[in-house]
């Protein structure tokens, strides 16, 4: 993957679900959702950051998503019937190893793309900023750079414990925010939201 200085139109275009060789216009709402710049001049550089760390739905293609907003969506569904107990989970990590991943409980593994372009990840920081909703469940604190030198990680869980029947619902909003020594290179920002469920059982 190309480092931010060199980001082609190829890029973005593929980013956003157009043919890779249809113009790239930078004030397109596509482009300006992708690189979560709404108004001013933007750079091929912020596209970049916008690609490594993605807007969308996770259970969808990302590129459509950019034609209407910028945020990244994670949704989690568990169900299950007692007697028994159903777990949800969205993650999202960010790998010392230069991959950015986003995991649920019910999809796997949904998104892998390349965050680190150039250096190493020792020259980055990751924030999870909550603007609203549940606490995470798991993972690094909230609010807070976290040198990118160590994997992070950013969970947020909704469980119905065995024994019984219930619903629990957990969701939560901010920004993932990514930054070097000069500052926030991109805040994309973000919802998780997880539900488990465990429905009563089958009469004998």
């Amino acid at each position: 993957m190309p480092s931010p200085s060199s980001t082609s139109a190829q890029d973005i275009n593929t980013e956003i679900g157009n043919s890779s060789t249809a113009s790239v216009n930078l004030n397109e709402t596509k482009v300006r959702n992708l690189a979560v710049d709404s108004s001013g001049e933007i750079s091929f550089a912020q596209c970049r950051w916008g690609i490594n760390i993605p807007g969308g739905a996770a259970a969808l293609t990302y590129g459509q998503n950019y034609a209407t907003d910028n945020k990244l969506t994670l949704s989690d569904y568990a169900y299950a019937q007692e007697p028994s107990s159903a777990s949800a989970t969205c993650q999202v990590l960010i790998r010392s190893n230069g991959q950015f991943s986003i995991y649920t409980g019910q999809g796997g593994y949904v998104l892998n793309k390349t965050w680190l372009t150039s250096g190493s990840a020792g020259d980055y920081t990751i924030q999870f900023q909550r603007t609203s909703g549940d606490a995470l469940t798991g993972g690094d604190s909230t609010n807070t750079d976290h040198a990118l030198s160590t994997t992070r990680a950013f969970n947020l869980d909704a469980s119905v414990p065995y024994p019984g029947t219930g619903y629990s619902y957990k969701t939560t909003s901010g920004n993932l925010i990514l930054k070097d020594s000069g500052g926030t290179l991109i805040s994309r920002p973000i919802t998780f939201t997880s539900e488990a469920e465990v429905g009563g059982g089958i009469p004998l």
